[in-house]
């Protein structure tokens, strides 16, 4: 009867963790282009589907300390995940390019710091 018991507990616990997962966040932004080091500015190009999203990761090398959307997309939404992070949702029904900035403050590993600029331009399926 015990054994009964602690599969049936074991079997809820799992069933409600399935109700309750959160759904997974969007795909990484696919990017052409290099983000430059600390202290210059870079550009990128990627593509979307109308009324998609992916997420934008700030991989200049080093540590990002800070970032803020410098310029928002006039087609889409972007939303700031973490400091590094940025998700990019297109707007539904919008065809054509989009285009954003976010501005970056942090250092290399050797303590240089440094401000960079991200622009990226979105081609919207």
């Amino acid at each position: 009867m015990r054994k009964l018991y602690i599969a049936s507990a074991i079997s809820a616990l799992l069933l409600s963790s399935l109700m309750f997962a959160t759904p997974s966040r969007a795909a990484e932004c696919v990017i052409a282009g290099e983000l430059s080091p600390w202290g210059t500015n870079s550009t990128g190009t990627f593509m979307l589907p109308s009324g998609g999203s992916c997420v934008l990761n700030l991989r200049i090398p080093g540590v990002v300390n800070s970032s803020s959307v410098l310029q928002k997309p006039a087609h889409g939404s972007l939303r700031r995940v973490n400091v590094s992070n940025y998700e990019y949702r297109a707007g539904k029904g919008f065809k054509g390019t989009d285009t954003f900035s976010v501005t970056a403050v942090g250092k290399t590993a050797a303590g240089m710091t440094g401000k960079s600029v991200v622009t990226l331009n979105a081609n919207i399926q």
